[in-house]
């Protein structure tokens, strides 16, 4: 029997190759028998209507692909029957892929490969001192017991200060502009801790403390002369008798209530002020070392350590810094005596306020209401509030 061409195969084949035919066998009851579950073709044929294209095929049985076009996924044909579909190829996962450190490798210009160095690696740079060629300077080297020796009675905090101000001084270096205004640092202190001494010595709470005080004290001047049946001295004299002192008391007590509590109110502000003072005191003094020490220094350079030819000039600048800062200091020791005493006036100003004030007069006037409260008084409470009256006026002085 003759072989049947494949009716697909077409005479006008791009690719110029033939079609293998089919096999299909006739059997007794003329149905035609079921082929191999794979056609091998020489090209892809298409897929039949409702079938899965199948997974690719192993290497070796891979069809030639057709230079006419892109390469078909071969199909399975089943003839007599429904094609059955194929299980697709698991896919896989692709494995992840490694992170790689963002590191940026600039390429050297030479040929030669340059060595990564980590950052925790580079060193440090250089901070300390480096050794170049000069000359070599040195500070000036005094002696405590040279300086002694070389000023006899002075003070040993005032000469340890001079010994660490030459030691900072190198005499190759000094200028005459340094020598100009040796010192005046610490000068320009002195006129500021002047002008806080002034502005404590005109406070406004020692001011009016002052007054109320005086004119508490007056009132009760008054009440003692009432007490003693005294008569006012003066003009007043003459056209006033002598006030009853229960009436002149009633008179006085709304002032003397107002005095008090002024100036008890008053008290802690005047503790502030004395407390500054105080502190102004000790800067002072601790100045006035300070200046001495400067003076000594400059004297011990002029004297004893620059040339008189080469450093005439600095020699000259630095007696004349050496004798004004010698003139502060002596102003300061002056006003030290004015100022201890301004001081104790400040301690004696709250003194008074706190024993004369706040305890011995509200005593002595609760004393005076309780007898003058009564028709008659004795000359013995006359004097019993008599010495009370002149305790508190001791207090006030």
């Amino acid at each position: 029997m003759p072989e049947e061409q494949d009716p697909n195969l077409s005479s006008g084949n791009q690719a110029g190759e033939r079609r293998k035919p089919t096999a299909i066998r006739i059997g007794e009851n003329s149905q035609p028998a079921v082929p191999s579950t794979e056609v091998p073709t020489g090209r892809k044929p298409t897929v039949m209507g409702g079938s899965i294209p199948p997974a690719e095929p192993p290497a070796s049985q891979s069809p030639a692909v057709s230079t006419g076009g892109p390469p078909h996924k071969p199909t399975i044909v089943k003839i007599g029957g429904t094609p059955s579909p194929i299980s697709e190829r698991p896919s896989e996962t692709p494995a992840p892929v490694p992170k790689r450190p963002s590191v940026v490798i600039i390429a050297s210009p030479s040929s030669d490969p340059v060595p990564f160095v980590a950052p925790s690696a580079q060193p440090k740079p250089h901070t300390g001192p480096r050794m170049m060629p000069g000359v070599q300077r040195k500070s000036i080297e005094a002696g405590y017991d040279e300086l002694e020796k070389y000023f006899i009675g002075s003070p040993s905090k005032v000469l340890k200060r001079v010994h660490e101000i030459l030691r900072t001084i190198i005499l190759d270096l000094l200028t005459d502009a340094q020598c100009a205004v040796w010192g005046d640092e610490a000068q320009k202190q002195y006129s500021q801790l002047t002008q806080k001494a002034l502005a404590v010595a005109t406070s406004t709470e020692i001011r009016d403390s002052g007054t109320h005080l005086a004119r508490l004290y007056a009132i009760l001047e008054e009440l003692s002369m009432a007490i003693q049946g005294k008569e006012p001295k003066g003009l007043r004299a003459l056209i006033t008798r002598p006030p009853h002192p229960g009436q002149l008391f009633e008179q006085r007590r709304p002032e003397l209530l107002q005095l008090s509590n002024l100036l008890d109110m008053a008290l802690p502000k005047i503790a502030a002020v004395e407390a500054e003072a105080a502190s102004l005191a000790t800067e002072f003094t601790e100045l006035a070392a300070e200046l001495d020490a400067y003076s000594l220094a400059a004297k011990y350079m002029a004297e004893k350590l620059l040339d008189p030819t080469a450093k005439a000039n600095a020699i000259q600048l630095l007696q004349g810094r050496s004798s004004s800062l010698t003139l502060t200091v002596a102003h300061i020791r002056q006003d030290a005596v004015v100022r201890s005493q301004t001081h104790t006036d400040y301690q004696r100003l709250s003194e008074r306020i706190r024993e004369g004030v706040r305890n011995e007069l509200p005593a002595w006037m609760s004393s005076f209401t309780a007898v003058f409260q009564r028709q008659t008084q004795t000359d013995t409470d006359r004097n019993t509030l008599q010495s009370g009256l002149e305790v508190v006026l001791q207090r006030l002085k």
